[in-house]
């Protein structure tokens, strides 16, 4: 395995070929092409150079993909015991790199030769093929004749059962009929108890207030013919002490 780790802004990126990277933004336009020379590492199979600082001769070709923005960060600062609230929002932009070539020549990748076919399906296809011609072979043997009783106690079942239903259906049809009448019949004589219950109360009170309307009628008449009585007492015998108190004059 081929690849190096390069600085950029400050930071270090292992960079592999045909791999994206996002550095810290830097000042190109997308799509041109950049030569990173500042390696750190490289690493090629078995050989290894470590640069003192960096390794000489050696640099990574890189195409920009584009310019990115990061999540928002929030920075607040703030003074305690005094009025200083200070709230900032920041997006750290970034730079998406694709890795081209690392090194001076590019790794090309050998192709895959494929795995010969295995004997064991040729087999199976030779398999497949006896197993169809004798198949056919059974297929030539004539056929049994077909019984008839069978097909005929079919039909009677299903005659049978096709009654069995229209039975059912027309008991559940009487039933329901039957389950309607005498609803009907009990809401109609509820309907008529319940009429006579207010008759017979309507009556009862009107005798009620028949009886004490004659009651008051009787007190009053009495209570009267009681005040006549006691005022025409009065009357009578007031008059002989009229008569009294003539004739003393008289004898005067």
């Amino acid at each position: 395995m081929k690849y190096a780790i390069f600085e950029s802004g400050g930071k270090q990126y292992k960079a592999v070929e045909g791999d994206l990277v996002i550095v810290d933004r830097l000042a190109v336009e997308t799509g041109s092409e950049l030569k990173l020379e500042k390696i750190l590492l490289f690493v090629d199979g078995e050989t290894i150079i470590v640069g003192t600082p960096t390794v000489d001769g050696i640099s990574v070709l890189v195409t920009v993909e584009g310019h990115i923005k990061g999540p928002k960060l929030t920075v607040f600062k703030y003074r305690p015991k005094k009025r200083i609230r200070v709230k900032t929002g920041h997006r750290q932009t970034y730079t998406h790199l694709l890795i081209e070539q690392v090194g001076d020549t590019k790794t090309v990748k050998a192709p895959v030769a494929k795995k010969p076919a295995k004997a064991e399906k040729v087999k199976k296809t030779v398999k497949t093929e006896e197993k169809v011609d004798s198949k056919t072979v059974k297929a030539e043997k004539p056929a049994a004749p077909v019984k008839k009783t069978k097909t005929a106690k079919k039909t009677s079942a299903s005659t049978k059962k096709e009654a069995a239903t229209a039975k059912k259906t027309t008991t559940a049809k009487k039933t329901a009929t039957a389950k309607k009448t005498a609803t009907a019949k009990k809401t109609a004589t509820a309907k008529k108890t319940t009429t006579a219950k207010k008759t017979t109360t309507a009556k009862k009170t009107t005798a009620a207030k028949k009886t004490t309307t004659a009651k008051k009628t009787t007190t009053a008449k009495k209570s009267t013919a009681a005040k006549k009585t006691s005022t025409t007492a009065a009357k009578t015998e007031k008059k002989p002490s009229a008569k009294k108190t003539t004739t003393k004059t008289e004898e005067k």
